[in-house]
């Protein structure tokens, strides 16, 4: 769902397939949503201290995995063609899909080239979750706007090129934004 308002509430819409021609549409607060992230990280955190962002690979993967398999059913309508939009550039595409979802008020490019991306996101959805990491003291290694971002891109260069493209993602958040930056790594041969 969209944000509405001034509230600008915000809804992760999660898409199953019910029977082969029909979907169910299930809402689940943000809240709720920003709760389990938060636990996920920390707990994290504490199982793997600083090598956490290890982590990060193995679950771009899995997601990226995830989402070719609902691009090739349609579950998220419309989301190939707008990585393919705008010049061959990937930049527009990403912050427009981040916006589209509701996952950010504001999302821009601030670099782009062949190896890497960096873009800044303000009033994210899941800000609250990282406001108590901070106030914890816990690094964000979990980013969901990162993860979703590294997993479209990993997707948009493995249709391009050889199939086993990688990326490397990281984030930070300093004064309110997140900053993502995506960086081409190669490929697994």
């Amino acid at each position: 769902m969209t944000p509405t308002g001034s509230s600008f509430q915000h809804e992760v819409e999660i898409q199953r397939e019910a029977d082969t021609l029909s979907h169910e549409h299930v809402c689940i607060d943000s809240a709720l949503v920003n709760a389990v992230i938060l636990a996920y990280q920390k707990v994290l955190y504490k199982v793997l201290g600083s090598s956490a962002i290890a982590y990060t690979q193995i679950l771009i993967s899995e997601l990226g995995d995830l989402l070719s398999k609902l691009l090739e059913s349609k579950l998220i309508n419309n989301l190939e063609e707008s990585l393919d939009g705008h010049d061959g550039t990937l930049g527009p595409s990403l912050t427009n899909i981040l916006k589209k979802l509701g996952v950010a008020k504001e999302a821009k490019v601030v670099k782009e080239s062949d190896k890497e991306i960096v873009i800044e996101i303000h009033g994210s959805v899941f800000d609250p979750a990282y406001k108590i990491l901070k106030q914890e003291g816990i690094p964000i290694t979990l980013s969901p706007e990162a993860f979703l971002i590294a997993s479209l891109i990993r997707t948009w260069l493995r249709r391009r090129g050889t199939g086993d493209e990688r990326v490397d993602v990281r984030c930070e958040l300093q004064d309110g934004v997140l900053r993502i930056r995506v960086k081409r790594i190669g490929n697994l041969h």
